[in-house]
């Protein structure tokens, strides 16, 4: 089950420090733009809330190497393949985003990778930034032996209310 890969502990990534970029959230044609932004499809987006989103895709060998940059509104929580990678991103200003760069090689396989985020929007403005609009952008680079792969967000990724997480308590 999806919620499972969200058990292990923040110490795992402990000392581990992303590789931070900022970028006009409408922005497309850098290269260094991620995918498209993603969200659950019918919802209307609610203070305080969360969200799974995730994205499996098979690999016919071990990559040589493989990053993620992540960006989201406003907090995530990244794994693969159930081991816990990080999390972030720094809020930023209004039409803007910070996406982080995540190292991936040693999490994947030869075989089904599973890429699932825990997305937390806060939907009220906090001393970090305005609320801005729910939503996950990323991008997965892979390289193989002889081949370069590129995973975005788009509309094949799943997404679910994270139900085991209420958005009732009070934040701090």
């Amino acid at each position: 089950m999806l919620s499972s890969l969200f058990t292990e502990t923040l110490s795992a990534a402990k000392g581990r420090s992303p590789h931070r970029r900022r970028q006009n959230r409408t922005s497309e044609s850098s290269e260094h733009a991620l995918g498209s932004w993603v969200w659950l499809s019918d919802c209307t987006p609610k203070c305080n809330c969360y969200v799974y989103l995730r994205k499996t895709f098979c690999l016919p060998s071990k990559p040589k190497g493989a990053s993620i940059s992540v960006a989201a509104c406003s907090k995530y929580k990244l794994y693969v393949n159930g081991k816990y990678i990080s999390q972030g991103p720094a809020r930023a200003p209004q039409g803007f985003y910070y996406y982080d760069t995540h190292d991936i090689t040693q999490a994947l396989t030869n075989d089904e990778n599973v890429v699932a985020l825990l997305v937390h929007y806060f939907g009220v403005d906090t001393y970090a930034g305005p609320a801005g609009k729910p939503g996950l952008n990323c991008r997965i680079d892979i390289e193989l032996e002889d081949e370069r792969l590129c995973i975005r967000t788009d509309e094949t990724w799943l997404a679910r209310p994270a139900e085991e997480w209420t958005g009732h308590g009070g934040r701090i």
